[in-house]
């Protein structure tokens, strides 16, 4: 299986991500279950210590979290749970939009499938012959795992490159200056580095309301993509001049 995917989104700009290992999504995945183990253990030293046995109802309720808890996190989390996170990967569309809560639910019921059934050998023999990393409620979902950070030195933006038929998307990225663009780059890096993409959506933000752009991609995807129109543009007027 190929360590690294290649994703064109529909703004023909294309994306190059490092698939998670096998290993990496077998261990967040321990990872998780181990946090599972230690919530029903602490429910057992509760009722053991009030010397008291729950109910049917009460233990379905208790179960609850359990059951919809990759779902959760997942929605929640922007695709990672708690394993993900400790291993630094994430859940990421193939065509580079945000995973929706459809998504996520499609992953989430074809676990069962994937990693509930056969201790999830089924699971592991997509993801092997796949070539994309896609088990099977990946493949339903459009989505794949990637890994957040590596041991590259990021002094630039590592992983967009322009189809020779690139075609400008946000044409009010003109309204940007080079600093803008510069700082946009350092905090891109930095949360590559932090595996933080949450601190993109502050900047994401602001570039839409300064050019009154509104999009649906994730934050990191738009990001790219105002970077690419914007040194696009740039070329073409250095050209001219």
């Amino acid at each position: 299986m190929s360590t690294n995917i290649s994703v064109q989104t529909a703004q023909n700009v294309y994306l190059d991500y490092e698939l998670a290992s096998v290993g990496d999504r077998i261990l967040s995945t321990l990872i998780d279950w181990l946090i599972i183990v230690v919530y029903f253990l602490f429910w057992v030293v509760v009722f053991s210590t009030i010397s008291q046995e729950p109910g049917f109802a009460f233990l379905s309720l208790l179960s609850l979290p359990v059951l919809f808890y990759h779902l959760l996190m997942e929605i929640f989390f922007n695709g990672q749970s708690i394993g993900k996170r400790a291993m630094k990967i994430q859940v990421v569309k193939l065509d580079g939009s945000t995973p929706s809560i459809g998504d996520y639910l499609l992953r989430w019921l074809l676990r069962i499938i994937d990693i509930s059934t056969f201790y999830g050998v089924i699971g592991l023999v997509t993801i092997v012959a796949n070539g994309k990393g896609q088990r099977i409620g990946d493949l339903a979902a459009g989505t794949t795992v990637v890994k957040l950070n590596s041991n590259k030195d990021y002094h630039d933006i590592p992983v967009t490159r322009i189809d020779p038929s690139y075609k400008v998307n946000f044409p009010e990225v003109t309204l940007l200056n080079d600093a803008d663009i510069n700082l946009i780059k350092k905090i891109i890096n930095r949360s590559l580095k932090a595996n933080r993409e949450d601190m993109l959506g502050p900047v994401a933000n602001k570039v839409k309301e300064i050019t009154g752009v509104q999009s649906p991609l994730s934050d990191y995807v738009f990001l790219q993509i105002v970077i690419s129109d914007y040194n696009h543009l740039a070329g073409i007027t250095e050209s001219v001049g």
